[in-house]
């Protein structure tokens, strides 16, 4: 049997191979690594459109951004570095296109470095902040191989229902999961009520 379709892919095995990377558990026939591959991309896109949309896109943009400012810190720390060894018009001209104020002239030549290393310090401020707002990594799934099948346990524990955790597929967590979600908003609003 091939998993390729989220009805039927069980939750253990989608969080096994985001864990491990290994797609042979899609299948439990021998299958070419492209086939199995090729199933997993399409599976993961179903996948994000249908559950984690915004999500993505969020946590790709902040990525992308903190990407950037990294790049950017670092090409500002080796100019200052490379300009207390040889004056360069090329790296001035970089930094003066970054927004930094450099006269080669100057009698305060080094000092100038050393102000502009200062401020670009202030781009580490900013990643921080940035990656500050990236979604945390949940101990659930870092703690152990179990981990999915306590969350599992705990939403048929909430709901009251009895499944299979190894067989639940992808499509039924979800659905369990907003039923729990569904339920928990429900006791809060009856406990504001109070």
């Amino acid at each position: 049997m091939i998993y390729d379709k989220l009805r039927t892919l069980p939750k253990v095995i989608q969080m096994e191979i985001y864990e491990t990377g290994d797609l042979s558990l899609l299948s439990d026939e021998e299958k070419p690594l492209e086939e199995l591959a090729i199933i997993w991309v399409e599976l993961d896109d179903k996948f994000n459109q249908k559950y984690n949309k915004k999500g993505v896109d969020k946590v790709f943009n902040l990525e992308k951004e903190i990407n950037y400012q990294e790049k950017r810190f670092l090409i500002i720390e080796l100019c200052c570095e490379q300009l207390l060894f040889s004056k360069d018009e090329k790296i001035i001209s970089l930094l003066k296109s970054e927004g930094y104020k450099f006269d080669e002239n100057s009698p305060n030549y080094k000092s100038q470095i050393d102000n502009i290393h200062r401020e670009a310090k202030g781009i580490t401020i900013n990643i921080n902040r940035l990656k500050a707002k990236l979604p945390k990594i949940e101990e659930e799934s870092v703690k152990s191989e179990n981990s999915i099948i306590d969350v599992m346990a705990s939403y048929s524990a909430v709901l009251n229902v009895a499944f299979d955790f190894n067989s639940c597929s992808v499509e039924a967590f979800h659905a369990y999961e907003y039923q729990v979600k569904t339920k928990i908003k429900h006791l809060e609003s009856q406990s504001k009520k109070k």
